[in-house]
């Protein structure tokens, strides 16, 4: 991979063929900027709303920053939610944050859905 990888940056820099992305259209910039700070606010609450709480109402949430409609963006978020739940505590072994109080038994719960 790291050979492949080199190997065409080289192939690139000698035919002088880079990839120039567009500019910022007008709302780039805070598209951006509020972008991060969902990542920043997804990463604090992570810890204490639980994994399946968080991810729910922050990707909803950005969906409708994103001018999607509020039954598909909540839609979206569950099955994203659901999804990653069954994954990876279920398929994977890995433990995900489950929260505290409430969050951890919503959490709990939803993890006792597919036998966790």
């Amino acid at each position: 991979m790291l050979l492949a990888c080199t190997s065409s940056i080289i192939y690139r820099v000698i035919k002088k063929n880079y990839y120039r992305p567009a500019p910022l259209e007008k709302g780039g910039l805070s598209r951006i900027i509020v972008t991060a700070f969902f990542i920043m606010v997804y990463g604090v609450t992570l810890e204490y709303l639980g994994f399946f709480i968080s991810t729910l109402v922050l990707s909803s949430t950005y969906l409708r920053f994103l001018k999607v409609d509020v039954l598909r963006s909540v839609l979206v978020g569950f099955i994203f939610a659901m999804l990653a739940l069954l994954m990876f505590p279920v398929l994977l072994l890995i433990p995900l944050p489950r929260g505290y109080g409430v969050f951890h038994d919503i959490t709990t719960y939803m993890l006792a859905l597919f036998g966790r």
